[in-house]
């Protein structure tokens, strides 16, 4: 049963209303108010909820003793809509931490029976109408043409994905993209609509659960028929456009990851700044950057080839220039840990003692390699962990791993066991 009365499904459009408080509830989370009427949207249905204002209709243009109270939630608990609020600001006189007391509420005329003035943060609730609309679209035609459900649906001021029952390739999904935004150019109606139970049964509608009572029906034509109590454009021009970012494996399906409207602008000019930097790094046209990008790869491909040439010929010289000694200690500087590993295992094979590879910085710490050829390193290596604050491990003939300790530690550590 609705007990409060929602004024966001008389008017999705809705700018500012003036409301009765019903009642007010301190917790530990804050204040919650209850009005009797709100164009506030509740979180549910996969649609994060409005956010905006509430003041005291007695105060509204007296900046001097308003308090404007910021709604920072909106739920709905057994048909009543609850607002969480705190203090935006206030007087001079009073502390933001001290202002949502019981007694500076009621000073300022914010007490159960008193009028507000509500206002609702008009550019994110189109915000969330163009994301939601869209979706609809998306799901509605994913299911018209490949049969597919829309199995789950989150969206958020950062992201919008939605998840499918089956596979589509991304070219499917791009013929789906161009497919909507036609649709959505063509600035068609939607109707939302509360069929009776006979009409009900004869509507072919997308659900994700079994109905009852009420059903409030979203249908954008030639798009999508679906049970659905979030908030809509009324025309499917308002939601400028939809683009496809990226798709992903999920379950026995696949999670699109897609945005609309004013998002979709943000997307475009934040590819085209990346683009334009790319461009102009490369030297390239904006049109020529992906070929650019390709011809500098190959070329990079080709240098750290003949650099690992290089590389392991150095090996080959330090394991020569340390043949036949007993122990080896090496500090080397910018090495990989399949470089120190690379290195080490030369080492083993001309050294007939303990080698260790260590290369990293006084500040992170470092790598390490340690090898003995025919032998077992890793008690020496679980002793050094121990005391240099590291971790790793591995085979007998080779372990690696990590230290928290500076050059001088190690060098230190390794004398004092004579390795």
């Amino acid at each position: 049963m609705m007990k409060t009365q929602r004024l966001f499904y008389e008017d999705a459009y809705m700018k500012e209303f003036e409301a009765t408080i019903e009642e007010m509830i301190f917790d530990d989370a804050g204040l919650w108010i209850r009005l009797n009427r709100t164009a506030f949207y509740p979180e549910g249905g996969g649609q994060p909820c409005d956010k905006g204002l509430i003041c005291a209709k007695e105060h509204f243009s007296d900046k001097e003793n308003t308090i404007a109270l910021q709604v920072t939630d909106v739920q709905e608990r057994n048909g009543e809509i609850w607002h969480r609020v705190k203090v935006l600001h206030g007087p001079g006189e009073l502390e933001i931490n001290d202002a949502l007391c019981p007694e500076s509420l009621t000073a300022k005329g914010l007490i159960p029976g008193a009028m507000v003035i509500g206002k609702i943060d008009e550019n994110r609730r189109l915000d969330l109408m163009q994301q939601h609309s869209g979706e609809h679209m998306v799901s509605g035609l994913i299911h018209r043409t490949y049969g597919y459900d829309n199995v789950g649906f989150h969206l958020s001021m950062d992201s919008m994905t939605l998840d499918l029952s089956g596979d589509l390739s991304w070219e499917q999904l791009m013929d789906v993209e161009r497919a909507v935004n036609r649709l959505i150019r063509k600035n068609l109606p939607v109707k939302i609509f509360y069929p009776s139970p006979e009409e009900l049964k004869e509507i072919d509608f997308r659900s994700k659960k079994e109905l009852s009572g009420e059903v409030r029906i979203v249908e954008v034509p030639g798009a999508d028929t679906c049970a659905c109590c979030g908030l809509h454009v009324s025309h499917t021009g308002e939601i400028g456009a939809v683009k496809m970012l990226s798709m992903q494996k999920w379950k026995n399906g696949v999670r699109i990851f897609m945005c609309c409207g004013e998002r979709t602008e943000n997307y475009a000019r934040m590819l085209q700044e990346q683009n334009r930097k790319i461009s102009v790094t490369l030297s390239a046209k904006p049109e020529e950057t992906a070929d650019a990008v390709m011809r500098v790869s190959g070329e990079l491909s080709k240098v750290k080839f003949e650099l690992t040439g290089w590389k392991y010929r150095l090996f080959d010289a330090i394991a020569a220039a340390n043949a036949g000694k007993d122990r080896v200690t090496l500090f080397e500087e910018d090495l990989s840990m399949d470089d120190i590993r690379h290195l080490t295992d030369k080492l083993i094979k001309t050294c007939a003692g303990y080698c260790m590879v260590f290369s990293g910085d006084e500040e992170n710490g470092y790598r390490y390699a340690v090898g003995k050829c025919g032998g077992d390193v890793r008690p020496l290596v679980k002793t050094m962990n121990e005391a240099l604050s590291g971790r790793g491990g591995g085979k007998p003939e080779l372990s690696q791993g990590t230290v928290r300790a500076g050059k001088a530690q190690v060098e230190a550590w390794i004398a004092e066991i004579g390795a």
